[in-house]
């Protein structure tokens, strides 16, 4: 982030233009860079993929021969930052100058050729970029229409929020209180997780975490935020959290099995220790949903 824009790296992979609607539905657009601090930035959150990343460049076909430029339509496109943008094997210079129906947007590699013409109908991970100043804008208006509605920080977040945030008074009625008969066992080393009932049927499980008075509430919510993004078989998917005064609760799927603590730590009754084989296994399907 600079003073003016703001970039977020879309790890998802999809076609140029599913990519842009992507950012245009969250207040943006493609990245455009300006400069060298907009391209070093890019780079570096580029890095996270192996495949490139789309940027907002895009190649036209005109009476001056092939250009390219920026989906925003105000950024200028510099030469002398990017210098010659490398075609795609499947695509030679001549061939692709030539053909008014090919279709060419800018990818950003972490190569030796900074700036590559990719087919837009390719699927790569993509930055996104909002103007920080219009951002800002648009929260203070929001703060100054509202005045007794309560904020969701899920909401303010660039990606859809999957999770919710609870009140302390709802987690105490899906939890009967935190009663002993909701409590779930193996988790000694934080305040408990207990077992919530949703109206509609479901269960969760809630994790009431030891009382903090060094993390706040914005800094509680950004780290559950990352954490709800994580999408994985081998990961139990988190549904929301709580933050009252410094009482942490975090809101998960319920797992009818428990916790894996549980069959690491604490034999279940009638249970059997977890061997090595399966302990490597959990471990190396756990990565795999990290990484």
């Amino acid at each position: 982030m600079n003073r003016t824009k703001c970039f977020k790296y879309i790890r998802d992979f999809q076609s140029r233009e599913e990519s842009e609607s992507w950012c245009k539905g969250h207040g943006g657009h493609l990245a455009a860079l300006a400069s060298n601090q907009d391209l070093d930035f890019a780079l570096r959150l580029c890095g996270q993929s192996t495949d490139g990343c789309w940027v907002g460049g895009r190649g036209t076909n005109s009476s001056v021969g092939f250009t390219w430029k920026w989906s925003d339509n105000t950024t200028h496109w510099s030469q002398s930052l990017f210098g010659a943008v490398v075609f795609p094997s499947n695509c030679g210079n001549t061939s692709c100058h030539n053909n008014t129906a090919v279709d060419l947007c800018t990818l950003l590699t972490n190569g030796s050729t900074i700036v590559m013409g990719e087919r837009c109908n390719a699927s790569h991970a993509s930055i996104c970029m909002v103007d920080s100043g219009l951002h800002s804008k648009r929260q203070m208006s929001k703060k100054s229409r509202k005045s007794r509605k309560v904020s969701n920080p899920a909401a303010s977040a660039l990606v859809p929020p999957s999770w919710k945030v609870f009140t302390k008074e709802e987690l105490h009625s899906l939890t009967k209180n935190f009663s002993e008969g909701n409590r779930l066992h193996g988790d000694a080393k934080t305040g408990g997780t207990y077992s919530g009932l949703l109206p509609d049927g479901s269960r969760l499980a809630v994790k009431r975490l030891k009382r903090s008075s060094f993390q706040r509430k914005k800094e509680f919510y950004s780290e559950v935020g990352k954490a709800a993004r994580l999408h994985h078989p081998n990961l139990v998917s988190i549904k929301g959290c709580c933050y009252d005064h410094g009482d942490r609760y975090i809101v998960y799927e319920f797992i009818v099995n428990g916790p894996l603590d549980r069959w690491l730590h604490h034999m279940p009754r009638g249970g059997r220790c977890s061997d090595w084989n399966m302990r490597m296994k959990i471990a190396t399907t756990l990565a795999q949903g990290i990484a």
